[in-house]
C-alpha cells in the first residue's frame, strides 16, 4: 500500500509555525530543545524516512529521523498516512528519539510527553494541532534512533524505527 510522499526539508517542523529561530544550539546543548525554536530546521539536513506498517502490511504512518548539520542534533517526526484509504480514523502517534552523547550518557525525547520530556504519553497525539508530530532534539554526535508508534482505536500498536 502506497503511503503519502516524504516531507520536503522545508516542511519539517516549519509546518507547526516554528520558523528557524536565532537561539542556535549545538550537540549536547540541543538536548530536549525544540528544533524550530533553536533554528535547527534550516540549512542542510539528512532525512531518513521509515514506514510504520500494521499487521496486514498497510502503511499506517511515516516516520523520519532528521539530522541537522547546523546543530549537530537529531529529532524524530511522524505523521499518519491520512492519504491511504486503508487507514481507519482515530489512530494516535507517539514519536520518540534516543541516543548516547559523546560522554556516554543516554538522552531521549518523546512527544507527547505529559510527564516529562523523556517519558512517553501512551495516549498518543491525534493531530489536534497539525501534522507532523515531532520530538525535541538529542545530541547528534553519535547515531540516534527515532521511533514512531501508531495506536489504533482498538489499542493495536504498530511501531517503526530508524537509527542513523
Amino acid at each position: 500500500v502506497q503511503g503519502p510522499p516524504p516531507l520536503l526539508p522545508e516542511q519539517f517542523v516549519t509546518d507547526h509555525g516554528h520558523v528557524g529561530g536565532n537561539n542556535r544550539c549545538y550537540g549536547k546543548t540541543c538536548n530536549n530543545q525544540d528544533p524550530g525554536v533553536m533554528g535547527c530546521n534550516t540549512g542542510k539536513m539528512d532525512i531518513y524516512p521509515f514506514k510504520i506498517l500494521d499487521a496486514n502490511k498497510n502503511v499506517v504512518a511515516l516516520g523520519y529521523n532528521v539530522y541537522s548539520y547546523a546543530c549537530n542534533a537529531n529529532w524524530a517526526e511522524g505523521r499518519l498516512d491520512t492519504v491511504g484509504a486503508d487507514v481507519p480514523q482515530g489512530h494516535n502517534l507517539v514519536v520518540s528519539i534516543w541516543t548516547r552523547d559523546s560522554s556516554g550518557a543516554i538522552h531521549s525525547s518523546c512527544f507527547p510527553a505529559t510527564r516529562g520530556d523523556a517519558i512517553c504519553d501512551t495516549n498518543g497525539y491525534n493531530g489536534a494541532t497539525g501534522w507532523p508530530a515531532f520530538s525535541n532534539m538529542v545530541d547528534g554526535s553519535l547515531p540516534a534512533q527515532a521511533g514512531v508508534q501508531a495506536v489504533s482505536p482498538d489499542g493495536t500498536i504498530s511501531y517503526g524505527y530508524k537509527q542513523e
